[in-house]
């Protein structure tokens, strides 16, 4: 990924809105009130969790703070979904 984009991780790609216009979304079907998911989709949430991971990582290793911070919301919300779908195990 570049610096000029956000490279936010998607659940099959990246977004590659340029950096310098802002998008607060987050990946926001993550944090929309209407998104639900099941246990089915459990291994989708961790893998996505995992590459969620790697862009903070690159993000970390090029000083990437806007691509760190929007990555950061997206790992949040993935963890408190995987941990809500485990408990209901």
């Amino acid at each position: 990924m570049k610096k000029q984009v956000l490279g936010e991780v998607l659940a099959h790609g990246y977004c590659a809105l340029p950096a310098h216009l802002d998008c607060f979304k987050g990946n926001a079907c993550l944090q929309c009130g209407d998104f639900r998911t099941t246990r089915e989709f459990l291994d989708k949430h961790k893998e996505h969790r995992e590459r969620t991971h790697q862009a903070l990582e690159v993000a970390a290793n090029n000083n990437w703070k806007r691509q760190a911070q929007v990555n950061e919301k997206v790992l949040s919300n993935l963890n408190n979904i995987i941990n809500e779908l485990e408990k209901d195990s």
